[in-house]
């Protein structure tokens, strides 16, 4: 075992071995202990094994020291995990998509659950050789972070991150970086600990906008997201409050070509009303275009029952709106610029939004979008699925 990556886990108490010989073994006592299924020590020493690292449990003066031997089932060979020689119920196959950074959460987390720490100083020390694993690479340090925003559910730190927490735990890593760190109090997880349902991530966020009043997190969060993980969050939540400063901001920044998050420009929007919007004739051009997207979306079975405004000032990129409350449509001069065919694929799409209640970038709304293709097919084919 390298001496160079080794990391101790130390626990008080004496441990018991069925915490590995024994699946769907629980025992955390508090709700804010990290674990919830009785899993977590055996991916780790599954992932551990298969990556070829080390790993041993000293506990009750007895060293457990976990290894693999060659296994058959159905023609199949696997890698059987041991402990001390003797068989355990489980493969390296176990976690077989986790990588080593898990392991190490896991260990640790199990750690802070039975109240242990990094060291050698308990009953129990579990010894795991973890590489280039950094504890910062898996864990939240807040220390020297400013708190922008907090709910029950939800806190918001000033400064980019790769990664969502639950608990101070990473949970996800991002795709985007998000502008802000967030770091949730409880959120539905998978057992392998990730976020399980994105759109619990979106609601917590706009939960924060609601408290945020005098602070500069709704500023930034409607202003400064643009490139960013927030960029594309729905955060249009009945029920969620906004707070003044967006409302203000959306409406002076409105013909400005300024950015805006889009999702919450639409909600301050519906809360703002129609009138927020400045309503401008169309010219010929303009009017031949409409006319002709809109037989088109007639003649494909999407015909536009809406009103249908020109307006200047609906913010930067975006092509076109729906005012929900009040079911009327606003296209942007610059989805008339874009021609005949963009302007009936926004229409088809604002035209939705009002007629379904579904949101932007949601489960619903391209589910739905999925139906009416193959619904399409079915028509042109005459085959019906």
């Amino acid at each position: 075992m390298s001496t160079t990556s080794l990391v101790m886990f130390s626990n008080p108490g004496v441990i018991d071995s069925r915490m590995w010989e024994t699946f769907g073994v629980s025992v955390k006592e508090v709700d804010t202990a990290i674990g919830q299924f009785g899993t977590g020590l055996k991916y780790a020493i599954a992932v551990l094994v298969r990556e070829g690292r080390s790993i041993m449990i000293r506990s009750g003066g007895v060293d457990y020291v976990f290894g693999a031997e060659k296994t058959s089932f159905r023609g199949k060979e696997f890698q059987q995990i041991t402990c001390n020689g003797e068989s355990l119920p489980f493969t390296t196959h176990l976690g077989a998509k986790w990588e080593i950074w898990m392991a190490y959460r896991e260990i640790y987390s199990n750690c802070l659950d039975e109240g242990g720490c990094l060291g050698d100083e308990g009953e129990t020390v579990i010894y795991a050789e973890m590489g280039d694993v950094h504890h910062g690479d898996v864990f939240l340090d807040v220390s020297g972070r400013n708190e922008v925003a907090r709910t029950l559910g939800c806190t918001a730190y000033i400064g980019s991150s790769d990664y969502l927490y639950c608990k101070g735990v990473r949970i996800k890593k991002l795709t985007t970086p998000s502008l802000y760190t967030y770091n949730f109090a409880s959120i539905p997880l998978t057992e392998d600990r990730t976020v399980r349902d994105i759109y619990k991530v979106y609601l917590g966020v706009a939960g924060l906008l609601e408290g945020a009043e005098g602070t500069s997190f709704p500023e930034g969060i409607l202003l400064e997201t643009k490139g960013f993980f927030e960029e594309s969050m729905d955060l249009n939540w009945p029920g969620v409050r906004l707070p003044r400063k967006i409302l203000d901001l959306a409406s002076r920044f409105r013909r400005d070509n300024v950015y805006m998050q889009k999702s919450l420009l639409g909600k301050a929007i519906a809360e703002l009303g129609a009138s927020v919007f400045s309503r401008v004739d169309l010219d010929n051009r303009q009017k031949q275009i409409l006319e002709k997207a809109s037989a088109f979306c007639e003649k494909i079975g999407y015909p536009v029952r809406y009103p249908v405004y020109l307006s200047f000032d609906l913010g930067c990129g975006v092509l076109g709106l729906a005012d929900v409350k009040n079911q009327d449509i606003y296209l942007s001069d610059t989805v008339m610029d874009q021609g005949v065919k963009q302007v009936a694929a926004t229409l088809i799409e604002e035209n939705i939004h009002i007629l379904k209640g579904y949101s932007d970038e949601t489960y619903e709304m391209q589910n739905y979008l999925f139906d009416q293709i193959v619904t399409m097919g079915e028509k042109l084919t005459g085959e019906i699925l």
